[in-house]
C-alpha cells in the first residue's frame, strides 16, 4: 500500500532467485550500434513498427515483481500508480517563489531548479514548446520509443545506454539507464526505474528500485558490462505533455543522487544543474522529432 504520508518509499525487490528477468539475449555490440539516429524520420517509423515491448508479451511472470514492489492485487497496483502521478504533478504545478532559474544560453528552453523536502539533491524542472505537434502525439510517441533504438533519453549525450528489463503490467515496465556523470573522473552511473504512464494527465512517472534483487537483475540483462557501473537512484524522472496554441509544451522533472559516496555538495552546483539541463534539452528536441516523425 501507499504510505500514508503520500511520499512514494523506495521500492524495494527481494532476492535475485525469485525475479523474472526478460532475456534480451543482448551481445557485446558497441552501445552505440543500439542507438538509432533519431534525425531519420523513416527509421523511426520502421522502428516503431517492427518493435515489440519484448521477447514475448507475456504477463505470466509480473506477479513476482508485484509481490517485491507490494503492489500484488490489480487495485493496490493501481492505487501505487495514482499516488506516484499525483507526487509528480503536484511538482508539476508548483508555483512556490523557491524555483530558481537557470540560464542555459538557449531561448528555446526554461530551465530551474529547486530544493525539496526530504532530498539531498536539486530537483530540476526543464519545459520546451514542440510547434505543430500535438500533446497526444508527442505522448504515445515517446511510450513507442522506449525499448527501442529511438529511445527519446538518447537525445542527451550523457545518456550512454538504455533498455527495458522487465513487464510489470501492459502499462508499467523496469528499465535501466547507464549515464555519463558530469564530474571530472567520476564513473558513469546506472538508474534503474518502474516506469508507469497516465493518460489522463498526458503523464510518464517513474520511481527508483534499490536493493539487491534490482542490482542482481541488471546484472543478469547485462551480463559484464554492469560491473563496471555504480548504480545510483532517480528520484524524480518525469515527463508531462500539455497542449498549447503553437503545438505543446513537455515538461520534464530530473533529479537523480548519484551515490557512490559523492558528497552531495560536489553535485549540487549550478555547473551541474547546467550540464543535467542541457541534457534534458538534448532529448525533449529528440520528443520533437519522434513526435514529427509518429505523426507522418
Amino acid at each position: 500500500m501507499p504510505p500514508e504520508d503520500g511520499r512514494l518509499r523506495a521500492l524495494e525487490l527481494g532476492s535475485s532467485d525469485d525475479v523474472v528477468v526478460i532475456d534480451r539475449q543482448k551481445n557485446d555490440r558497441s552501445v552505440w550500434l543500439r542507438r538509432g539516429s533519431l534525425s531519420n524520420p523513416a527509421e523511426i517509423v520502421a522502428s516503431f513498427s517492427n518493435h515489440r515491448v519484448a521477447p514475448s508479451d507475456d504477463l505470466s511472470n509480473v506477479g513476482v515483481w508485484r509481490e517485491r514492489l507490494g503492489v500484488e492485487s490489480d487495485a493496490e497496483m493501481q492505487e501505487w500508480k495514482a499516488s506516484l502521478c499525483t507526487e509528480n504533478m503536484t511538482w508539476f504545478n508548483d508555483a512556490g517563489p523557491e524555483w530558481r532559474r537557470l540560464l542555459l544560453g538557449k531561448h528555446d528552453v526554461h530551465a530551474e531548479w529547486r530544493h525539496i523536502p526530504n532530498l539531498n539533491v536539486r530537483l530540476h524542472r526543464v519545459s520546451m514548446v514542440l510547434e505543430s505537434v500535438d500533446a497526444m502525439t508527442a505522448y504515445h510517441a515517446v511510450l513507442q520509443s522506449f525499448g527501442t533504438r529511438h529511445h527519446f533519453g538518447f537525445g542527451d549525450k550523457s545518456t550512454l545506454d538504455a533498455d527495458k528489463i522487465a513487464l510489470i503490467d501492459v502499462h508499467s515496465f523496469v528499465m535501466y539507464e547507464i549515464h555519463r556523470i558530469a564530474l571530472v573522473g567520476v564513473k558513469d552511473r546506472l538508474f534503474v526505474n518502474v516506469v508507469v504512464s497516465n493518460d489522463e494527465n498526458l503523464l510518464i512517472a517513474s520511481s527508483p528500485i534499490m536493493g539487491s534483487a534490482a542490482e542482481a537483475a541488471v546484472m543478469d540483462a547485462l551480463g559484464e558490462r554492469a560491473k563496471k557501473h555504480v548504480i545510483g537512484s532517480s528520484h524524480f524522472y518525469a515527463l508531462h505533455f500539455v497542449a498549447t496554441a503553437e503545438g505543446c509544451e513537455v515538461v520534464a522533472l530530473v533529479s537523480g543522487d548519484p551515490k557512490g559516496g559523492l558528497l552531495p555538495q560536489l553535485y549540487n552546483t549550478d555547473r551541474v544543474s547546467r550540464a543535467i539541463c542541457k541534457g534534458v534539452r538534448g532529448f525533449l528536441l529528440a520528443i520533437h522529432r519522434l513526435a514529427t516523425a509518429y505523426s507522418n
